[in-house]
């Protein structure tokens, strides 16, 4: 697995959202992807899609049978992206989520075709990062 920051960079998941939607510096943007390794992203679910007997809270075990369609957002261009969350808290997921793997987020984007990306919500900013940039994350990371 390939690791891009430099360590002495101390900066939170959070403040590097932020940083990148005032600057996108490239260095910035390795350095989210180093911190989002082995992180669960939270997603939101359409409600009706959730299981008849879901008690709001619980947790849910998806198996093969179960659809449980993820809600997408419309970028400023009309393009869609699967919106995931850094915050359990984040008012997006409220009636609603998943957890899912930074990984898993990103193949899951790549094996939609109806999406051109991800949207990483942070508490204060956002960034978007399309199918290209996905492709060239996995690859780095060789997963």
């Amino acid at each position: 697995m390939a690791k891009f920051f430099n360590r002495t960079d101390k900066r939170d998941i959070e403040e590097l959202i932020f940083d990148i939607a005032e600057h996108n510096k490239e260095e910035d943007h390795h350095r989210l992807y180093d911190l989002l390794s082995g992180r669960e992203l939270f997603l939101p679910v359409v409600p009706e899609s959730l299981p008849a007997n879901y008690v709001p809270g619980s947790k849910v075990i998806v198996n093969s049978s179960m659809r449980i369609r993820v809600r997408n957002v419309q970028g400023p261009n009309g393009e869609v992206f699967i919106p995931g969350s850094t915050q359990e808290d984040c008012p997006m997921i409220q009636d609603g989520y998943i957890g899912m793997g930074w990984f898993e987020y990103l193949k899951m984007a790549l094996r939609t075709p109806s999406v051109s990306g991800v949207l990483i919500q942070g508490e204060k900013s956002w960034v978007g990062l399309d199918k290209l940039r996905i492709q060239y994350i996995l690859q780095h990371y060789d997963v």
